[in-house]
């Protein structure tokens, strides 16, 4: 079968995007960053700086429908905050930076994360809906599972 997945798409950027973004979590977790030492640690804020950047070009490619869907991502400010990424590495300006590493970047990259894999679910459901035929239904068990433990 040729059919693709509900918003596969979406769900590949998405998946980029945390790649990029487990960047940023290793960086905060192995140099222990926060306010004091993260302007100091050149090798910590353009890792995670050049990771935003990335990560930022691709979800400016998620489509609007998905972005709606999950609102409570806050997908312009991070854009935002990339697209001033450069500049600010540039000219030592870094608290932009420094305050999303700090405060948002462990919780976004974990909400993505937790978007990513529900979304695979849903799209894995509706395709064996829509193209699974009498087979579709075959492991219950396991669908109650997956659906009880993502809160579905």
């Amino acid at each position: 079968m040729n059919a693709k997945p509900y918003n596969s798409e979406d769900l590949i950027i998405l998946t980029i995007s945390c790649i990029y973004f487990s960047t940023v979590k290793k960086a905060i977790e192995k140099f222990e960053l926060n306010y004091d030492n993260f302007k100091s640690n050149y090798i910590a804020y353009t890792s995670c700086a050049m990771s935003i950047l990335l990560a930022a070009n691709y979800i400016k490619k998620v489509s609007m429908k998905f972005m709606k869907k999950h609102s409570h991502i806050p997908w312009n400010k991070f854009i935002v905050l990339a697209n001033t990424v450069v500049d600010s590495v540039n000219n030592l300006e870094l608290d932009d930076l420094c305050k999303f590493v700090v405060e948002d970047a462990i919780n976004v990259y974990d909400e993505m994360q937790r978007i990513r894999d529900i979304e695979t679910v849903l799209s894995c459901q509706k395709y064996l809906n829509e193209y699974g035929g009498e087979d579709a239904g075959a492991d219950l068990a396991f669908q109650k599972f997956i659906d009880k433990g993502l809160g579905l």
